[in-house]
């Protein structure tokens, strides 16, 4: 009788572990767009956003040229019209932002903060900021084109910067990363670190524009941001200067979704990554154990419509170390006779769910 119970409890354990561990919930949602100056009716803007205020928990970014070159309220005004409502939105500075130098990307922000809800970020001068998205999630924005720029040509562009030159802005970039791990890190940036879009043989060969993919100065801030990314784990680079959409797998993981408006062409990348040249979206699902999902959208007749899905992250790596589990599955061993810890010592969990649960229960014997 007494062996019964004990099975019987075991049994149970079990399967409460198991329900922890495989169940998944949606922590935040992170719908991702560039390029919105030049939407050409596209529409995404407007999709994006009816779908921003269905969900309970969800973000949008803006990874660059949300302005023309021009007279940035006349772009901007519209959009902010359009974004009314939505719960938490992000601007981040791209290349036309820089359009009137370092004063006019603080006009923009304050244009932006002042007659919206929306967020413009890095803000105050700053190069880098990070935001929390969730105890989870992590989001660091950068101003690539901060760093793009010739800097004798503004005199005073760092003026009002804790961050006074750019290793001190990689030093930055690297301690975010280290102070994020074990979360889900986003580092969003309007220049990726990885491109397919297809610049033409002058661009690739030359460089010549601080915007071409082999310019020395961009080569030196997407090596770097790189190697730095890949001492951390878990980081995913989104960006918004390809107007297309573009996934690429790569060592750290490469999301671009700049397709608001105008399209550019892109090529095939390499097995498992995606490339379209189609207006269109990506949506980010992080579940609460860790699992990132992409979701890219485009858009057909005014309605939205999946044509890739991949995981991008995944989830087991934080449901081994997820704190609050392993706190309460401590918490009941405590508590339990002798016996019944014996038994569980004794149990193979690797052969019912795999090397995650025996990991959670080698804590504390």
């Amino acid at each position: 009788m007494k062996c019964f119970r004990i099975n019987h409890f075991i049994a149970y354990l079990l399967f409460f572990v198991a329900s922890t561990v495989f169940s998944q919930q949606i922590e935040r949602s992170i719908f991702i767009t560039a390029n919105t100056a030049d939407d050409n009716d596209s529409g995404v803007l407007e999709h994006i956003v009816s779908e921003v205020n269905g969900q309970a928990t969800s973000s949008l970014l803006i990874i660059g040229n949300a302005v023309s070159n021009s007279d940035f309220k006349q772009t901007v005004a519209p959009q902010l019209k359009v974004l009314n409502g939505a719960k938490e939105v992000l601007f981040i500075p791209g290349y036309k932002e820089w359009a009137k130098g370092h004063k006019g990307v603080r006009n923009i922000e304050d244009y932006i903060q002042d007659n919206s809800n929306a967020k413009f970020s890095p803000d105050d001068a700053e190069p880098i900021k990070h935001h929390d998205l969730g105890e989870n999630v992590e989001l660091i924005t950068v101003d690539s084109q901060w760093f793009l720029e010739d800097w004798d040509k503004h005199v005073y562009i760092n003026e009002d910067s804790e961050i006074q030159n750019r290793t001190l802005f990689f030093l930055e970039f690297e301690n975010r990363i280290k102070k994020a791990q074990g979360k889900t890190i986003l580092v969003a940036m309007y220049h990726p670190i990885e491109t397919n879009s297809k610049q033409g043989l002058f661009r690739n060969i030359g460089g010549f524009s601080s915007q071409d993919f082999q310019n020395k100065q961009y080569r030196t801030l997407r090596n770097r941001l790189k190697t730095i990314a890949r001492g951390g784990e878990n980081v995913i680079f989104l960006s918004g200067q390809g107007r297309n959409l573009q996934y690429i797998k790569g060592s750290v993981p490469q999301i671009n979704s700049g397709a608001a408006g105008s399209l550019e062409a892109v090529k095939k990348g390499e097995e498992g990554d995606f490339s379209l040249r189609k207006n269109g979206y990506v949506r980010l699902d992080i579940t609460t154990d860790g699992e990132v999902i992409a979701h890219y959208e485009i858009l057909e007749n005014g309605a939205a419509k999946e044509v890739f899905k991949t995981i991008v992250l995944r989830g087991e790596v934080r449901t081994i170390r997820n704190h609050t589990f392993l706190r309460k599955t401590i918490l009941v061993r405590n508590w339990l006779p002798f016996t019944l810890k014996k038994q569980l010592q004794k149990v193979d969990f690797t052969k019912h769910f795999g090397e995650s649960i025996t990991a959670i229960f080698m804590v504390r014997r």
